[in-house]
């Protein structure tokens, strides 16, 4: 459970730190959502969009709120509960309210493209789900992804089982 908290702390870090370089002080003085956390020090706020609520990316939002504290950022989180409308809707809103970016665990990695319409000028970051080849060989400056490739992590920790059960003299 440490790891995985670690593990949060490092990507909510890394999106924020992210986010961050890329956010200009245009919208200083844009109208925030409600739910925030954070006294906006730094004049940026964002939404975090999950698709929906367990136990590791209510570890990942936690981390985020916590990045957005120490960094003086606003940030509102909102769960889409598998509902792709709903996620664009908060996007929307975010980008109504005046959020400077949009951090994004995708109901459906098929709507990238329509989240990153529906955000406009904000930047967007993709967490923990996978997007196609195609969507992200087009992001932008203000378009990234934080996300592991499931096959490749799979394939290690088959290989690691396999060698521990083989160190143990068990086929």
């Amino acid at each position: 459970m440490k790891k995985r908290r670690l593990f949060a702390s490092l990507i909510a870090a890394a999106m924020c730190l992210a986010l961050l370089a890329g956010c200009g002080s245009g919208n200083e003085g844009a109208a925030s959502s409600t739910n925030t956390q954070g006294d906006s020090d730094s004049g940026i706020s964002m939404t975090m969009i999950i698709a929906s609520r367990d136990e590791f990316m209510s570890t990942l939002e936690q981390a985020c709120k916590d990045a957005a504290d120490e960094l003086g950022v606003k940030i509102t989180t909102q769960d889409a509960q598998f509902d792709t409308s709903k996620m664009l809707q908060y996007i929307e809103s975010a980008r109504n309210n005046g959020d400077d970016a949009v951090i994004v665990n995708i109901v459906d990695p098929g709507t990238a493209q329509q989240c990153i319409d529906a955000a406009g000028d904000m930047k967007v970051v993709f967490v923990n789900r996978s997007l196609d080849e195609d969507v992200y060989s087009k992001f932008s400056e203000d378009v990234c992804g934080v996300w592991s490739d499931e096959d490749t992590s799979g394939y290690y920790q088959g290989e690691f089982l396999a060698d521990y059960f083989k160190g143990k003299g068990t086929n």
